[in-house]
């Protein structure tokens, strides 16, 4: 059984509703699915079943998730199913949300995005912004074997089994780790994080995603300290 409480705006609990909710009640959409994971971002939530399926609800005006609205209306109050066909029904074994995209890493190492791209945080390059509602595979050299992502608000990273580590989208504060403010559309390689930074690297984003993505304000803290913490 599935509860949700409190603020419910965007219809972030599920609850067929937007009205504030003071006393818990169960999302009955989400009733014996067997819930195994909630991955929560600003005003959107997508919970993963213990047989792969995907559910997402709250707001919607990216199709952060997912999920085509049936009407011009950018709630999506009541949980809806991913479509696993836009993944190639794949086994799902993680998932990361920034403020309006999400990020999602297959049983056989392939990167998924889909939702908002206006700073490349999709990975997928500066033409895909106005394509809204289309789920796109990210490109890395065959030779990288991506074992964990991660999104910020308007960003994304991921990490290679020999640890080299992969970011982009937007990068006005240099927050990408690179020698370059500019957006970044497609994934870079950080060249000054070593092997030997990696394992630093990984514990604060293991900080930041035991946060969920939705405690903004610590997780902004660790983020903006992330290349300065890396670097020494």
């Amino acid at each position: 059984m599935v509860y949700s409480l409190g603020s419910n705006y965007w219809g972030s609990l599920g609850l067929e509703h937007n009205r504030y909710i003071s006393e818990i009640q169960e999302i009955e959409r989400l009733r014996h699915k067997n819930i195994t994971q909630f991955f929560n971002a600003s005003d959107f939530v997508l919970a993963l079943t213990q047989h792969n399926c995907l559910y997402g609800w709250g707001y919607n005006n990216m199709v952060q998730l997912g999920i085509a609205s049936k009407s011009t209306d950018v709630l999506y109050a009541k949980p809806g199913l991913f479509d696993p066909k836009y993944i190639d029904n794949k086994t799902i074994n993680q998932i990361s949300c920034g403020f309006y995209h999400t990020m999602i890493l297959t049983s056989d190492r392939c990167v998924y995005g889909w939702g908002y791209n206006m700073f490349g945080q999709l990975g997928c390059g500066p033409d895909s912004d106005i394509r809204k509602g289309v789920t796109f595979r990210v490109n890395f050299n065959p030779y990288h074997e991506i074992k964990s992502i991660y999104c910020c608000d308007y960003s994304s990273f991921a990490i290679t089994s020999e640890g080299q580590v992969f970011s982009w989208g937007r990068n006005d504060w240099y927050n990408l780790g690179l020698n370059s403010s500019n957006n970044i559309w497609k994934p870079q390689l950080i060249a000054d994080i070593t092997v030997s930074k990696v394992n630093n690297y990984k514990r604060l984003y293991e900080e930041l995603h035991s946060l969920g993505s939705g405690a903004f304000g610590e997780v902004l803290t660790i983020y903006g300290n992330l290349r300065k913490k890396c670097i020494n």
